[in-house]
């Protein structure tokens, strides 16, 4: 693919959702100083893609702050349809959706394999804090997902509960999982209907793979219930 180089310690303002495009891929010089950083200007999201599968794409040495779903929208930082690529080495920071997926949100089979990935402190008012998982299989590779929360009022919560505030599974989705941390996640909510906070998982298919897993010191702010 073509790559497109953003030198280190340089930050860029992004003003609308970049498409990611095939064949395109986006590297951040890694010579020791800071990664460089794309910071919404807080009426967007960052990266939206649809309908691209192509491994070979890589999203490399970036952070990625400030993205923000538009129209109470999913995906505050990334928003992935049926699209599959590379990041690595990426902050996925401080983030927020008032939909699903305060960082990343995966739909449609989108499988990306995220290696050495940070998605920390996001926020969502619906599940999914740190990514919302859907029908689709990342491959999760010593990542961590850590201190991102859902901010719940009552009139936001599904009926069926709110949950995954780091990370989101549902639908059959295939998810492996090796060398992640989820820690320090935590759901704020007037309902005791809660579950799953750091991982929430439904419908597991066979295939599904964890290892080298730590899921600690997740919890619940504004109801008593189990947080683990």
């Amino acid at each position: 693919p073509k790559i497109i180089q953003l030198p280190s310690a340089s930050t860029y303002s992004v003003n609308t959702a970049i498409p990611i495009i095939d064949g395109i891929s986006i590297i951040g010089t890694s010579d020791g100083r800071s990664k460089p950083k794309l910071i919404s200007s807080g009426t967007d999201r960052l990266f939206i893609c649809q309908d691209m599968q192509n491994p070979i794409v890589t999203y490399r040495n970036l952070e990625i702050r400030e993205g923000e779903a538009p129209n109470y929208g999913d995906g505050g930082a990334i928003l992935l349809d049926n699209c599959s690529l590379t990041f690595e080495n990426v902050d996925i920071v401080e983030n927020s959706s008032e939909g699903k997926g305060g960082g990343m949100y995966l739909v449609n089979n989108s499988n990306p394999h995220l290696k050495t990935v940070k998605i920390n402190n996001n926020t969502a008012w619906d599940n999914g804090g740190g990514i919302y998982n859907d029908s689709s299989s990342p491959i999760i590779e010593d990542c961590q997902i850590n201190n991102n929360e859902i901010v719940s009022a009552i009139e936001d919560i599904e009926v069926d509960g709110t949950k995954g505030a780091g990370l989101f599974i549902r639908n059959g989705s295939v998810v492996s999982l090796d060398g992640v941390t989820i820690s320090n996640n935590k759901i704020i909510s007037p309902s005791d209907d809660v579950y799953g906070v750091g991982i929430y998982i439904e419908d597991v298919p066979s295939g599904f793979s964890f290892s080298n897993i730590e899921v600690i010191d997740n919890q619940v702010s504004g109801a008593v219930v189990d947080a683990t």
